[in-house]
């Protein structure tokens, strides 16, 4: 067992297992750890939509979302139909896991920059198919029916399409443990 390996590829459906390589006689291994070092960041995995907070930015989250100041936080880019990115910061998510009704889907606070204030950010997309109104548009509609108890405007519910598929992927630098799927 000594001289074989076999690489394990984890996504959400599970894992994926090579078959065994003997790397003291097979140059596979080695070749594919030559190519995989020489290629950029988002080949590799890393989630390019995450980036550090200007320190403006990161002061002014912190101080919407009640963060201690030795608490990292995360700049979200959040494509949208018209072109342009929506910008959100983060501190570690911290999703309620209550999910009997809908998708399951998660959320947590965060700082939208650009309304300079604070939203629940779903870390999943809506189901983009004409047969289905999206969230945005029903949250618009409530002021006419007079439903009480809103959360607030929607922000960046025209922003992704069925083509972009999109979840973010906060670095292993968080306080917390991460999130479980």
């Amino acid at each position: 067992m000594q001289d074989k390996a076999r690489i394990l590829r984890w996504d959400r459906l599970g894992m994926i297992v090579t078959e065994s390589i003997n790397f003291n006689n097979e140059p596979l291994l080695a070749e594919f750890f030559r190519c995989y070092s020489k290629v950029p960041p988002e080949m590799h995995g890393t989630d390019q939509s995450v980036s550090d907070p200007m320190t403006e930015e990161a002061i002014a989250a912190g101080k919407a979302l009640e963060l201690a100041d030795n608490i990292p936080l995360f700049k979200l880019e959040v494509p949208c139909n018209n072109g342009v990115p929506h910008y959100f910061i983060t501190g570690s998510p911290r999703p309620i896991f209550y999910t009997p009704p809908g998708r399951a889907t998660r959320g947590f606070q965060a700082y939208d920059i650009s309304g300079a204030t604070l939203v629940f950010l779903k870390d999943t997309w809506r189901i983009d198919l004409p047969s289905i109104p999206a969230e945005g548009s029903t949250y618009n509609d409530w002021p006419e029916h007079a439903v009480e108890r809103q959360s607030g405007r929607p922000v960046a519910q025209q922003c992704m399409r069925a083509s972009q598929a999109h979840y973010h992927t906060i670095p292993l630098r968080l306080h917390t443990p991460p999130l479980a799927t």
